[in-house]
C-alpha cells in the first residue's frame, strides 16, 4: 500500500466502498503493486491537451528529452524536426511546449503514472514511468485531426530514435472516419507501439456505429469503456462486444489538476501585492451569483457543487452558500477591481480551491478582463474533484494589469 495522502480516496486502484460502491470493484492495484509497481526505462506517449509538468506529484515521472536538455538552445540536437522538445510537443500551436491549460491531460497523467509512495496527492498505476506530452487539444479540449496525427507520428520518430515508447494514451474521439489517422495509427503498430482509446462517452454501441479513434481495426488498439464503483458500465460510456475491448474505472475519478499556469506554485496567501484570506468576509470582493447569461458562451449549462469547509488559511472561505449543485444556464461568479499597474511583471494569480467538478464536463474556469468585464479571457481551466485544499496558480498578463478578476464556477 503506497503511503500517498489520497490515496484512501482511488476506488478505481482499491475499492473499500468508500465512495458508497461495491468493495473490489477495482483493478486490483496493490496485488498487482506486490509484484511490480513500475519501470522508469518504459515511456507512455500522453496524446491530449498536454501535461502540468511543473506538478510536484508528476515532475519526477515526466520524460526529458535528454539530446535537447544536454544540446544547444535553439538547434533540433536529435534532428526528429522539433526544435527544443524538452517535454514534448504542441501540435495546436505548432511549438515545443506542451504544458497544460485544461487539466485533462494532466488528470490522465496522474492516473497513469502519478509518483508513487511519495507521501503526496495521488498514486498513478505505474509509481515510476516516463510520460511524454503531445498537446493537441485546446484550453477548451478542441483540436484537429492534423494535430492528433502528428502526435502519433511524433512519438513514432521518437520510438525509431530509441526511445522506449511502449504504448500512446488517446482519451478523447470524435470526426468520421480519417485513413490518414488509421495510417498513422498502423504505423504505430509497426514500431511497437500501443494505441489506448477511449471507447467514447456517447452511450453509443460501437459495433453498429462506430467511434473514432477506438473503432478503426487496428492491431494495436485497446478500446477501453468506463464503468463506475459499483462495477457496472458507466451510464455515459459507449460500449461494444467486439469493438471495445475492456473497461476500467471512468467515473469519479480523482487525479492531478493544474497547479500552475506559466507560475511558479507559490502559496496564494503570500503573494507579494495583494491576497484575501477572508477571515472577515469578502471584503472588497462582490460576490455576483447568478449573473443570468454567460458573458463568454452561448447558452451553455453550468454545475459546481460547493464545499464551505473551513479556508486553508483562515476561518472562512467565499461562498454562494448554495445547498446544492447549480442549476443549468447559471454562472456564480466573484469579482474584485485591482489595479495593478505599477507592479513589475512576472504577475500571477492564485486561489486555494475545494470542491467537486463532473471530471471532464464541468469545469472552474478563472477569466480576467481588462475593461471592466466587457469581455474576458481565460487563463485556465480544470475539472474533477479538489477533494482537499488544492492550490492553482496562473500567469496574468502584461496588459492585464489593469485588471477586474473574475471567477466562474462553470461547465463549458
Amino acid at each position: 500500500m503506497p503511503n500517498d495522502n489520497l490515496f484512501s480516496e482511488l476506488w478505481g486502484m482499491n475499492n473499500t466502498g468508500q465512495t458508497g460502491g461495491t468493495a473490489n470493484a477495482d483493478i486490483n492495484a496493490p496485488e498487482a503493486w506486490d509484484r511490480i509497481t513500475g519501470n522508469s526505462s518504459v515511456t507512455v506517449g500522453i496524446i491530449d491537451t498536454g501535461i502540468d509538468y511543473r506538478h510536484a506529484d508528476l515532475l519526477n515521472n515526466l520524460w526529458r528529452n535528454l539530446k535537447e536538455f544536454k544540446g544547444v538552445a535553439g538547434v533540433d540536437d536529435d534532428g526528429n524536426g522539433y526544435i527544443d522538445d524538452l517535454y514534448g510537443i504542441d501540435t495546436y500551436n505548432g511549438d515545443n511546449d506542451p504544458l497544460d491549460d485544461n487539466s485533462h491531460g494532466t488528470h490522465v497523467a496522474g492516473t497513469i503514472g502519478g509518483v508513487g509512495n511519495n507521501a503526496e496527492g495521488v498514486t498513478g498505476v505505474a509509481w515510476n514511468v516516463k510520460m511524454a506530452a503531445c498537446k493537441f487539444l485546446n484550453a477548451s479540449g478542441n483540436g484537429d485531426t492534423s494535430g492528433a496525427i502528428e502526435c502519433i507520428n511524433y512519438f513514432n520518430g521518437l520510438r525509431a530514435q530509441g526511445e522506449n515508447i511502449v504504448a500512446t494514451n488517446n482519451s478523447w474521439g470524435g470526426g468520421d472516419f480519417s485513413q490518414l489517422l488509421k495510417d498513422a495509427i498502423d504505423a504505430s503498430a509497426t514500431a511497437g507501439i500501443l494505441f489506448i482509446a477511449a471507447a467514447g462517452n456517447d452511450t453509443n454501441n460501437n459495433d453498429l456505429n462506430p467511434s473514432y479513434p477506438a473503432s478503426y481495426e487496428s492491431s494495436n488498439i485497446i478500446a477501453v469503456a468506463a464503468t463506475d464503483h459499483t462495477d457496472s458500465l458507466a451510464d455515459f460510456s459507449n460500449y461494444g462486444a467486439t469493438s471495445v475491448d475492456i473497461a476500467a474505472p471512468g467515473v469519479d475519478i480523482l487525479s492531478s489538476v493544474l497547479t500552475t499556469s506559466g507560475c511558479p506554485a507559490f502559496s496564494p496567501e503570500s503573494a507579494a501585492v495583494y491576497h484575501d484570506g477572508f477571515e472577515a468576509g469578502l471584503g472588497q470582493w462582490s460576490l455576483l451569483g447568478y449573473l443570468g447569461s454567460n458573458p463568454i458562451y452561448n447558452n451553455p449549462s453550468y454545475w459546481w457543487q460547493q464545499n464551505n469547509a473551513v479556508n486553508h488559511t483562515g476561518a472562512s472561505s467565499a461562498s454562494d452558500s448554495l445547498s446544492g449543485n447549480y442549476a443549468n444556464s447559471t454562472v456564480s461568479s466573484m469579482t474584485k477591481g485591482l489595479n495593478l499597474s505599477a507592479v513589475s511583471s512576472p504577475l500571477c494569480g492564485g486561489l486555494w480551491l475545494k470542491g467537486q467538478a463532473e471530471y471532464t464536463y464541468d469545469y472552474l474556469y478563472i477569466y480576467l478582463s481588462k475593461d471592466g468585464g466587457a469581455t474576458w479571457a481565460q487563463t485556465i481551466g480544470a475539472t474533477g474533484t479538489f477533494s482537499d485544499w488544492t492550490k492553482v496558480t496562473f500567469a496574468i498578463p502584461e496588459d492585464f494589469k489593469n485588471v477586474r478578476l473574475f471567477i466562474v464556477f462553470s461547465k463549458s
